[in-house]
């Protein structure tokens, strides 16, 4: 080793052996995007579409013999705040979440205020006039008919 990777070695050593060390290295921007990576492994994700990879409002989608229905979590979202569009296939729910505490500071912020915008790309088209919508306690159901050609038929084997 030559003298410079010697001065190095010893300049690194005696970083770690201080508080210095791992202060900077946790506050590196690169390590902080690193780390940023993992935030949801280790703790339950919440809602906050501000960060990337997360959809809100949450929903669950089912298909039953003759109907798909989409049912979102919207809780603190009233009625005359959710706006349901459909184009094509596509479904759209937007809306927005007011806090009511609007006069506070926030010292812990886990629970996601203001506006969303969730898409749900459908198997097919559905006629606007055929989608049904409720929204009750915080639950917005939506419903849309199955084509007689997506329902599943038991074939007959010979």
């Amino acid at each position: 080793m030559d003298r410079e990777q010697i001065r190095k070695w010893q300049e690194l050593a005696s970083k770690f052996y201080s508080k210095d060390f791992w202060s900077h290295i946790f506050e590196d921007e690169h390590t902080r995007q690193f780390m940023d990576g993992f935030a949801g492994i280790f703790q339950e994700e919440r809602p906050a579409p501000e960060r990337p990879g997360t959809l809100y409002p949450h929903c669950d989608i089912y298909r039953g013999p003759d109907e798909y229905m989409i049912v979102l979590d919207l809780p603190g979202v009233r009625k005359q705040d959710i706006h349901l569009s459909a184009s094509g296939s596509t479904l759209i729910i937007r809306g927005e979440v007011l806090s009511p505490y609007s006069r506070y500071t926030h010292l812990t912020k886990e629970r996601y205020y203001g506006a969303f915008e969730r898409t749900i790309h459908l198997p097919e088209a559905i006629p606007r006039n055929k989608i049904s919508a409720r929204f009750q306690s915080g639950v917005l159901e939506i419903r849309l008919p199955r084509s007689p050609g997506d329902k599943e038929e038991r074939i007959h084997i010979e």
